[in-house]
């Protein structure tokens, strides 16, 4: 799968990959054809490292980016040649206007679905080469005749000197890249990745993220677009083609996705191959397509990802270094634990937050809806529902399957606009407003099968629950621990405190979220949602698919979070047991509509009740059997 798991901490891999391309350059001896060629596939390697952005890393595609290379280029080059402009203040200025068009263009494609971005960047870059081409920008960009592009001062187009320019950009790019990802920004471009849906009621602006990644991968772009164009000498619009942006993707499938090391080593591969080893234009073309359907089909986590299995394997064999690994693993541990003090600051201040939060709602309804339809062409989900929370209640909402009760909790969230109706949050309408300034408004929800991002570890996926609280800066993030470390420590403790209300072993903490199983994941769920500071948190189908001792479990650790931060909780569940052991309140839905609603144990006794819900509610799963309910 291409867009398949990312990886975490590829910052000292990447950097040796790097750093080694760098060393063998300086100093292997190299003739004058492989060193061109060297020199493109680095400057290549930094545009595929923007799409691994794009793609691994936001789970967006674009089929365009030679385009971006190409704009770079040749704006660059235009500013030297006809302008004047100094090498330094052309590429800035050449950079710059690929960036604003990257962000122009990516405020329309955003909206789009993945591959909808993928054919709106399709069109785009064969638009951009027809204008290239064209006789309007004739005079500018020399049309099919192509721009020659004068040598940079200082290091000249050339040789080593020029090899090492790009190769100390390349050094910078990975990890300006890695800091990024590593980020509060990178996690929430993970979430984006792995559900839009859950990202946006996360309290994450979506398009904003995706507008941001867009933007970066294209300005990367640029800048491979001004070391190449030095290298080659002369710009033809022929170079840029969509058979280069195809070439750009190969860079990130064989080199592997989510990696940002792995493009460059699939860089090497697609052009020192063909281009130097492989000199015959038709055995390169054959030899190319096999190389691309290899790793497609049987290696496709990449080279990278295949460095990473002969690692486990070496250190499996190998004790000591199996002794090693796991020393490091345990650091990794200790070195994410919170600092005592800070811990307890922190438990202080989230303690206060809830205090105030409830003498500010007090006699305030946490939730009313009035007259609420929901409808989906000519269906009707839901209609003329009324309902009242009170602030600091555990009010359930139960009714058959197809009921409506998912659908209230994404009209509750934002996810869905009644067609009629209002929804209020401790006295504010939400009609209307979007899911991530209803998530600033404490409203937090999860899902039935549990919103995580699996390639992240259990602490940053519940540090994703800050993301509308903590405020981090996209530059900053750039910068890396030193600019950023102060407030992970303070997010890591926060992190951990939510962790510890839900019941989370310090000792799973460190493992991949989709590493755990179903009842941790819920759990890891509602810890993301404390340490947000919910005022309202949605629990949809919290025991779906638990056994009986872990829906005891779960259901003990709901009331200790309630009594101790005076949450208001609205819960959908199938199980009037587990209902009934927490609920202080119930709403009956039945064909999108309220039947009944009231203290739990008296709303069931109702005869019209008790026959809607004739065999509806399922017997709990067997407690080994960990298999769904209904």
């Amino acid at each position: 799968m291409i867009i398949g798991d990312a990886k975490n901490r590829t910052l000292v891999p990447s950097l040796v990959i790097a750093g080694g391309v760098t060393v063998a350059g300086l100093v292997l001896p190299l003739d004058t054809t492989l060193e061109f060629t060297l020199i493109a596939a680095v400057a290549w390697a930094i545009a595929a490292i923007g799409l691994d952005v794009l793609v691994g890393f936001t789970g967006q595609i674009s089929f365009g980016q030679a385009a971006f290379v190409a704009i770079g280029a040749y704006a660059t080059s235009a500013l030297r040649i006809h302008a004047g402009f100094p090498t330094p203040l052309a590429v800035v200025v050449g950079v710059g206007v690929t960036g604003v068009i990257a962000l122009l263009l990516g405020s329309i494609v955003v909206r789009y679905r993945i591959f909808g971005i993928a054919v709106a960047t399709l069109f785009f870059g064969y638009l951009t080469m027809t204008a290239l081409m064209g006789d309007v920008l004739r005079p500018v960009f020399g049309g099919a005749n192509g721009l020659a592009v004068p040598e940079y001062e200082l290091v000249g187009s050339h040789g080593k000197p020029y090899l090492l320019l790009t190769c100390v950009v390349l050094l910078i790019v990975v990890f300006v890249t890695c800091s990024l990802t590593d980020s509060q920004t990178g996690r929430a471009l993970r979430l984006v990745k792995t559900n839009e849906a859950v990202a946006a009621a996360a309290g994450i602006r979506v398009r904003r993220m995706k507008m941001l990644s867009f933007t970066y991968c294209c300005v990367l772009a640029a800048i491979a677009g001004v070391l190449y164009a030095g290298v080659v000498g002369y710009l033809g619009p022929e170079g840029f083609g969509i058979k280069q942006s195809v070439n750009i993707f190969a860079m990130l499938v064989v080199g592997g996705a989510g990696t940002v090391g792995g493009p460059i080593l699939g860089a090497l591969l697609v052009t020192i191959l063909p281009g130097y080893l492989l000199r015959d234009g038709h055995v390169s073309a054959v030899v190319f397509a096999a190389v691309l359907l290899f790793f497609l089909i049987l290696l496709p986590e990449g080279i990278y990802g295949l460095g990473q299995r002969v690692g486990a394997w070496i250190a499996r064999m190998v004790p000591a270094l199996g002794r090693f690994a796991s020393r490091r693993r345990s650091a990794h541990v200790r070195r994410v634990a919170p600092d005592p003090d800070a811990a307890t600051a922190t438990v202080g201040g989230a303690s206060r937050v809830v205090d105030e939060t409830a003498e500010a709602d007090a006699g305030i309804p946490a939730l009313e809806a009035d007259g609420i339809e929901v409808t989906f062409g000519g269906f009707v989900a839901l209609s003329d529902v009324d309902l009242r929370i009170r602030a600091g209640s555990v009010h359930a909402i139960i009714g058959p399957n197809g009921a409506g009760k998912t659908t209230l909790l994404n009209a509750v969230s934002g996810l869905y606009v009644p067609a009629k109706g209002d929804i209020r949050v401790f006295g504010e309408s939400t009609r209307g407003v979007p899911p991530h300034r209803i998530r600033q408004r404490g409203v937090v929800r999860t899902f039935q099968t549990p919103a995580i991002v699996p390639d992240l570890d259990v602490l940053d996926n519940v540090k994703l629950g800050l993301d509308a609280d903590e405020k981090g800066s996209f530059w900053t993030d750039l910068l890396g621990r030193l600019a950023t470390g102060r407030r992970e420590r303070a997010l890591d403790a926060e992190a951990h405190w939510a962790l510890d209300a839900v019941g989370i072993d310090e000792s799973r903490r460190a493992l991949l979220a989709k590493n755990l199983d179903l009842s941790e994941q819920k759990r890891v769920e509602i810890a993301r949602g404390l340490v947000g500071h919910a005022r309202l948190l949605l629990l949809d189908e919290p025991t779906a698919g638990l056994s009986v001792k872990q829906m005891e479990s779960l259901g003990a650790t709901l009331k200790d979070v309630h009594r101790r931060f005076g949450l208001t909780i609205m819960v959908i569940s199938h199980h009037i047991g587990f209902i009934l052991d927490i609920a202080d309140e119930m709403t009956v839905l039945d064909y999108g509509r309220v039947i009944g609603n009231g203290e739990p144990a008296e709303v069931l006794a109702r005869p019209e009740i008790a026959a809607t819900f004739m065999g509806v509610e399922s017997d709990p799963v067997d407690e080994t059997a960990g298999t769904e309910g209904s």
